[in-house]
């Protein structure tokens, strides 16, 4: 086999032990010198590899000190290996594709080195992956082979291969560090991105206000199951006698609670329904944007409340509705969340959610609940030490004038714990601890301990001081004893306990939040609450905080007030509005049976005009609040649904005189028995209709 050589004649192998002798030398530019040089005509692909083998160890050179100064004659030679293998790689791309390894990367290097200054050894990993995908595969597949799910990093992703695409255009002379294409590109990237973001930024606000409805209806699912289950099985009683009877229903809604129960039931479930149809009609295009979707159905699936209970029937549950569990937990498990809305523990996904400041509104969210685990941990403390300090200490603990002029008596500014006691105080426990020492250097007669009391070295206690100190030992002793007897009191240092890892945790959620920059005004927001309930003061009050000394907290306080009033956006004239006078309802029982139901039909058609007037786009926004107009159309429905209820109550208990009195009570009770789909109502009413006709 033919020998290779250098372009000095010098053998390969050769060239090769003296480039490692010198990068053991440290010698940089001797080693580069001798590898890196012009390559004569090459008449075959493999030749032009074999010296290109040798260019790489120069390479490798340059990558071990990038810092280390290389002499333009070795840049030179570098530049020109790096023209001959492009114009090699071009020719035959099919080889090359063969080849995109070990190579691919060397030939990079003496481009690459250039920039590695500035560079980490990730990023520039990232440019030689991006040279030797863009030589053989074109920019625009490699562009495709190299994405990230965030759009920072897939726009610079693109950036890169747009910068090697133009090198190898140039002929390998571009210059790498030039902006123009990359921040084009870049700035492209992040906009569309940002679209994405901003469409959803309108679904995760419903599915704030979705999540805070449906915790709400869940409450009142709650608080209502037991009064139901007392109704039910009432009813299912009156239903072994043979009933209900229209007697027996009325009876039944006289279950205390009931009836206001099942009102706020439906009013919670109201307004998270509503809110989740609302959602419904967006398109997600983020993950977290599909959660909130996912969250919206629970309610209108599960209408019972009953998502939690239903699990544990899985797989018998009904297919339809194990097939929507299993999406609704999945899209939210994607998003790092459960399907109430909160954070799975360990899993924030900050790259999935908009750009729109959601880690603040997260760790918002989440300092509301360390705040209110720590309040309740020291309502707890708080309740016991409370309780302690209301028990009187006796009056030998109160520190006496006579106290610092007894002979022996140590002085409370020298030997207290708490300097400066006043008279009139207490000794408290750290003192006490003091003088038991002490007491107990003259009980002992201990030489070593007496040199450690607070008179110093040789004090002896004469007989009056020995006394007063054992007195307030002894008192200290009874006062104790006498605080054991207080409920909590063997509780009270794991209530402490508590109480501190409570404050911790909220401080260390605070100090995360205060260090995530704010991007936007939602996240200003997000800071300026958390400031308000922090701070503690009323920034509500006209933004006044004279009274604060120190002028370096009153304007941040003053500014955070400011920007919760602009965030409110008042009116610009705050005329005081006089409210409107809501009508008393008609006395029902002073009405016959035929202007009873006059009364009850003409409500019921108010109250569909105003329910349909309510979904009209001139009294809802598109978030689902409510304008002006939609105000005044919910206090008409609030109105007429009282005046219908107030009917209704009032026929139930209306007993008719004639058969035309019968027939117009039936009238009024049949929409509403027939609406509400309760079957035991519903047979009532079929029995009340057969006796009326028979």
């Amino acid at each position: 086999m033919e020998q290779r050589l250098c372009v000095d004649r010098t053998p390969v192998s050769e060239a090769q032990t003296f480039a490692a002798d010198a990068l053991d030398k440290r010698d940089l530019n001797a080693a580069a010198t001798k590898l890196l040089t012009k390559p004569a005509a090459t008449s075959s692909i493999g030749e032009a590899i074999e010296t290109h083998h040798i260019t790489a160890v120069a390479a490798n050179v340059a990558m071990v000190d990038a810092r280390s100064s290389v002499s333009p004659a070795v840049m030179l030679a570098a530049s020109e290996a790096w023209n001959a293998y492009v114009a090699i790689w071009k020719a035959d791309k099919d080889w090359a594709a063969g080849q995109i390894t070990e190579e691919a990367w060397k030939i990079v290097y003496e481009r690459a080195h250039e920039t590695l200054d500035r560079l980490s050894m990730v990023e520039a990993k990232t440019w030689l992956d991006m040279a030797c995908k863009c030589l053989v595969l074109g920019a625009e597949e490699a562009w495709e082979l190299n994405t990230a799910d965030d759009p920072a990093e897939d726009g610079r992703i693109k950036r890169i291969g747009r910068q090697f695409e133009a090198m190898i255009l140039t002929g390998g002379q571009a210059d790498l560090a030039a902006p123009t294409l990359a921040v084009e590109a870049t700035k492209s990237d992040l906009i569309e991105s940002h679209r994405t973001d901003q469409r959803d930024q309108a679904l995760l606000a419903l599915g704030r206000k979705h999540d805070e409805a449906h915790a709400a209806w869940r409450a009142a699912v709650e608080a209502y199951r037991e009064t139901d289950e007392q109704h039910t099985a009432f009813i299912e009683a009156a239903k072994a006698r043979g009933g209900p009877t229209m007697a027996d229903i009325i009876e039944g809604e006289k279950i205390p609670g009931y009836k206001e129960g099942r009102n706020a039931d439906e009013d919670a479930f109201g307004i998270v329904g509503d809110i989740g149809l609302e959602i419904l009609k967006h398109r997600p295009t983020s993950v977290a944007g599909l959660a909130v979707l996912a969250r919206a159905l629970v309610p209108l699936v599960w209408p019972t409340g009953s998502f939690e209970e239903d699990a544990a029937l899985v797989p018998d549950e009904d297919m339809h509705r194990e097939a929507v569990r299993h999406m609704v937990e999945a899209c939210c498990a994607a998003a790092g969340f459960d399907w109430m809305g909160q954070p799975v523990s360990g899993s924030f996904p900050s790259d999935e959610l908009p750009q729109g400041d959601a880690a603040l509104l997260t760790l918002e969210a989440e300092f509301h609940r360390a705040d209110q685990a720590f309040g309740e941990a020291y309502k707890k403390w708080s309740a016991v030490s409370d309780a302690l300090d209301r028990v009187p200490a006796p009056d030998a603990l109160q520190h006496r004038p006579i106290d610092n002029q007894i002979v022996g008596m140590p002085e409370t500014a020298t030997w207290s714990p708490r300097p400066g006691l006043i008279v009139g105080a207490p000794y408290g426990e750290e003192e006490v601890a003091v003088l038991r020492n002490l007491v107990a250097t003259v009980e002992t007669g201990d030489v070593h301990r007496r040199d450690c009391v607070p008179g110093g070295p040789g004090t002896e206690p004469d007989a009056a001081s020995q006394k007063r100190v054992a007195q307030i030992v002894a008192a200290w002793d009874r006062f104790q004893i006498k605080r054991a007897t207080v409920p909590g009191f063997k509780d009270l240092a794991r209530l402490d306990e508590a109480r501190q890892d409570a404050e911790d945790a909220r401080l260390d959620v605070l100090s995360r939040l205060r260090s995530a920059p704010a991007k936007t005004l939602a996240g200003l927001l997000v800071k300026a609450r958390v400031a308000e309930l922090v701070a503690g003061e009323d920034l509500d009050t006209m933004g006044r905080h004279e009274h604060l000394d120190d002028d370096a907290l009153a304007l941040p306080l003053s500014l955070t007030a400011d920007l919760l009033k602009l965030s409110a956006l008042p009116p610009v004239e705050n005329a005081a509005v006089d409210p409107i006078e809501t009508p008393s309802l008609p006395d029902v029982a002073a009405i016959a049976l035929p202007e009873l139901r006059a009364l009850h039909d003409v409500a019921d058609l108010l109250h569909e005009l105003c329910h349909a007037l309510r979904c009209q786009p001139r009294c809802s926004t598109e978030q689902g609040g409510s304008k002006p107009a939609g105000d005044f159309v919910e206090r008409l429905l609030a109105q007429c649904q009282e005046v219908m209820a107030a009917c209704v109550a009032e026929a139930n208990q209306r007993k008719p005189a004639t058969p035309s009195e019968v027939d117009e009570r039936l009238c009024i009770l049949a929409r509403a028995v027939i609406e509400n789909g309760d079957s035991a109502q519903t047979a009532a009413l079929a029995r009340d209709l057969q006796a009326s006709v028979g």
